[in-house]
């Protein structure tokens, strides 16, 4: 029995794909995503999100993406990869605007019926330098987003003042709320893991939500192989391994301190906004996402996900990969199990 029908999940709680239905909207990537769209509202937006690998950045993009009109703005979403051509940039662009794949980027955006065009380019920083300069030039009279491990570097490639923008890892507190939240989401008690547990996975992944996805996935296999009934912090103890810390980006032309904006995982977000209480204010940005949900967020990130015929989805890509290594995975985690059990002492 896999660990799906051992614990009743209807779904996978701990996907690697961005979140949409099981999205653990925080304080912090609230925040985040109302300064993308205060940004987006000036007359010469700039924004610039950076953060480290696996800590939401495609998520808040998506998030800010649902709550643009679509009557008010023409949106675009971009994957960015190394090997990204202005012309296969262009092409992506312009089918999102409902042009035509042979359009140059400036022909994209001069078709295009609104006067406001928002460019949300994810993973910017893995794009050669020359290539992003091209296009964010090419682009000066849309809006744009920057989203990527390191894209600080790139403020200065248009005049002005950007919004510059920080995402760091959840607290301890923030990963439990994180962790509860994808099990109510797939349909289980969300105090499977125990305290004792959560605080184990937090200290073994700094807070980062890729790594806490990984990490209770194969928590989850092991406690349903032993025959468990819930994540204890034995096996937690037994099984993870301390995660080595990321490297932090020393940005070259701007000091997050001096010109940026940078939100802690429980802060009151919003200048000047009163003071909450943290489950008060995260109860208040879930109800808020949850409405945006009713109301067909699935249904528009697939508009941006699909659109390019040069680039795969997140899922799609994540779906590949599971399906190569989930016998390795297995047999990873059957070691791992016959280890921890050898260890244990004799009842």
């Amino acid at each position: 029995m896999n660990h799906l029908d051992h614990f009743g999940f209807n779904k996978e709680p701990f996907s690697l794909s961005p979140a949409t239905t099981a999205f653990y909207n925080s304080a912090q990537h609230a925040g985040v995503v109302r300064t993308i769209l205060q940004a987006v509202e000036s007359s010469d937006a700039f924004a610039i999100v950076q953060g480290p690998s696996g800590t939401g950045k495609t998520t808040v993009a998506y998030q800010a993406i649902a709550q643009l009109s679509s009557e008010l703005y023409a949106r675009a979403y971009v994957k960015c990869n190394a090997g990204m051509t202005t012309e296969g940039m262009a092409a992506s662009v312009a089918i999102q605007l409902g042009g035509d794949a042979a359009d140059s980027l400036a022909e994209a955006l001069e078709r295009t019926e609104s006067s406001q065009i928002v460019l949300f380019l994810d993973d910017a920083d893995r794009l050669h330098v020359d290539v992003l300069s091209d296009i964010v030039r090419s682009t000066a009279q849309a809006k744009t987003v920057l989203l990527g491990r390191d894209v600080l570097k790139f403020a200065t490639l248009r005049s002005g003042d950007p919004t510059l923008i920080t995402l760091a890892p959840l607290t301890e507190k923030g990963t439990g709320r994180y962790i509860k939240n994808r099990l109510r989401s797939a349909g289980v008690n969300a105090e499977l893991f125990a305290n004792e547990a959560i605080q184990i996975v937090y200290r073994r992944t700094g807070g980062n939500p890729a790594a806490i996805n990984d990490a209770c996935d194969r928590l989850l296999v092991a406690a349903a192989l032993r025959g468990d009934e819930s994540v204890s912090f034995a096996l937690v103890d037994g099984l993870l391994i301390q995660e080595p810390e990321e490297e932090p980006i020393k940005p070259e032309t701007a000091t997050i301190s001096e010109v940026g904006i940078s939100f802690a995982d429980e802060a009151t977000i919003g200048a000047g906004a009163d003071t909450l209480a943290e489950d008060e204010l995260d109860q208040a940005v879930s109800s808020a996402f949850q409405e945006d949900e009713e109301a067909g967020l699935g249904a528009l990130l697939d508009e941006f996900t699909n659109s390019a015929d040069d680039a795969q989805s997140d899922s799609d890509v994540f779906a590949e990969l599971t399906a190569d290594s989930a016998a390795a995975q297995d047999d990873d985690v059957q070691d791992l199990l016959a280890e921890f059990e050898s260890q244990q002492p004799e009842a």
